[in-house]
């Protein structure tokens, strides 16, 4: 990803996390990062796949880059975030840990 443009895309990021954080359902959660905290790697640590942004818009696919937070009991705060594909942080967000390892499991022994 060009430069210009992750540089461009974290600071949507951080815009749209500034946003949130007022929001009701993040409310008093925090929100205490900058800039420099999210850090836009070339391939989704998750999943391995490239993360890319080809447009000048916002526009979300399972390679988007994300702003990720890893523990969602907290907010958008120093230490708790990272920049993941769309894809993985759909997963992690409509999914439990449990859950998680109970797909795994059953996949695993379905595809023996």
């Amino acid at each position: 990803m060009r430069q210009h443009r992750a540089n461009d895309l974290a600071n949507r990021m951080l815009i749209s996390a500034r946003h949130s954080a007022k929001h009701k359902r993040m409310a008093g959660k925090g929100f205490n990062i900058d800039i420099s905290d999210i850090v836009i790697p070339n391939i989704c640590p998750v999943l391995g796949i490239s993360l890319v942004n080809s447009s000048g818009t916002y526009v979300k696919t399972g390679a988007t880059p994300s702003l990720d937070r890893f523990d969602s009991k907290k907010g958008y705060v120093k230490g708790n975030v990272n920049v993941i594909s769309w894809r993985a942080n759909d997963i992690k967000g409509h999914a439990s840990l449990e859950e998680l390892k109970a797909v795994r499991s059953w996949m695993e022994k379905v595809a023996a």
